[in-house]
């Protein structure tokens, strides 16, 4: 087992201490994923900043063990206080962040932990926590009923085609609730067209 399988590990076992409904997180961090290998071209990161997003959208709900209405700032101070061996201060920092700015407010110099952050990290939270707010409004029914997503390279939008079997408005306005983060950071409007099947 490599040292990433253990940290994954251990975070898997965090977020079963504290999400009720970890079906959706797991969910949540495959919508993810491919939303992030989708846009490669775009958001120029790296299979380092991959698995941050990873463990973040694992994290994402573990505040709701707290309160619903402020649980993405909740999600933040468990995860900056939970024991998560393996991974460094910044490490941490990213990821807490990252799913701090999963829902409501968007990232912003005034919020200390954000601000005290250097500037390319700053960048890296702005994008992972982009696409992560569109990976969770894509499951806001937490039906799980998406099963792939795919950006088409050859618009001057975002121009998101989502598969499933069942495909619902809540699932597509939760993404489109969200999506103001991944219009400003890639300057680029989001389009979501369902396929069924």
């Amino acid at each position: 087992m490599t040292a990433r399988d253990e940290i994954r590990k251990v975070v898997d076992s965090a977020m079963r201490k504290y999400d009720w409904e970890p079906e959706h997180a797991l969910h949540v961090r495959d919508l993810a994923l491919q939303l992030f290998d989708e846009l490669e071209e775009l958001h120029e990161l790296k299979p380092p900043e991959r698995w941050l997003l990873e463990l973040s959208a694992m994290l994402h709900d573990v505040g709701l063990s707290v309160e619903r209405s402020g649980h993405h700032k909740e999600s933040f101070k468990i995860i900056m206080s939970e024991p998560l061996p393996g991974l460094d201060n910044r490490q941490r920092m990213i990821i807490a962040l990252v799913a701090r700015y999963h829902r409501k407010g968007l990232p912003k110099s005034k919020h200390k932990a954000f601000g005290d952050l250097p500037s390319k990290d700053r960048a890296r939270v702005k994008k992972l926590a982009a696409i992560l707010r569109i990976a969770d409004g894509l499951d806001r029914s937490h039906w799980q009923a998406i099963s792939s997503v795919k950006f088409k390279k050859d618009s001057n939008e975002l121009e998101l085609e989502i598969k499933g079997v069942r495909l619902s408005e809540i699932d597509i306005q939760g993404a489109m609730r969200k999506s103001d983060l991944i219009e400003a950071v890639f300057g680029r409007k989001l389009k979501i067209i369902p396929i069924l099947g």
